[in-house]
């Protein structure tokens, strides 16, 4: 073989030896950067997942703490012993000051019994997310529902509710429109 042969394979092999070479460096680069994202991602996922609980404990004290201060309390038992849907200008003006959507407020067979939206009426049923959250504030004191598509427009909406009896015996549930 001539030397301008040899010479050629030489840095044909060294060529190829360097081309292996980075393919397993690229190769372990990849490996550790898929590992360094994936290990971020699960931290981002962590803080999230804190963030959204921190809201909802939140929300659910909140909501308690709405639902015992005795003037909503009293308020809603006005609000029960009158006809479903009467208007009520304390109702819209306490629904202004938080901020939220508006409220319903169900009876203790958990009917719609007066809402400041009205869209929502006795008539038309609740969602089944909505429905269970409502089971859920009467057993555990408050529950936030599962977004549903609220009638006519179809904007998701959130039901934070809290039960308005003081014992654990099943009541009236007031709910926030989020």
């Amino acid at each position: 073989m001539s030397a301008r042969v040899k010479f050629f394979v030489l840095h044909l092999l060294v060529a190829l030896a360097l081309l292996v070479a980075v393919f397993f460096f690229l190769k372990a680069n990849r490996s550790a950067v898929m590992a360094n994202n994936r290990d971020q991602l699960d931290d981002y996922l962590s803080l999230a997942e804190s963030l959204v609980d921190g809201w909802r404990q939140n929300q659910l004290r909140s909501a308690r703490e709405l639902a015992g201060l005795p003037a909503v309390r009293a308020w809603a038992a006005r609000r029960l012993q009158g006809p479903p849907g009467a208007a009520d200008p304390l109702a819209d003006e306490l629904s202004d000051s938080l901020g939220e959507r508006g409220y319903a407020l169900f009876d203790a067979a958990l009917q719609l019994h007066a809402s400041a939206a009205p869209a929502y009426r006795p008539d038309v049923p609740l969602p089944p997310g909505a429905r269970e959250a409502l089971e859920q504030a009467q057993r555990l004191g408050a529950a936030i529902s599962p977004p549903f598509p609220a009638p006519p427009a179809g904007a998701l909406v959130q039901l934070i509710c809290a039960r308005l009896s003081p014992t654990d015996v099943p009541g009236p549930v007031l709910c926030l429109y989020l």
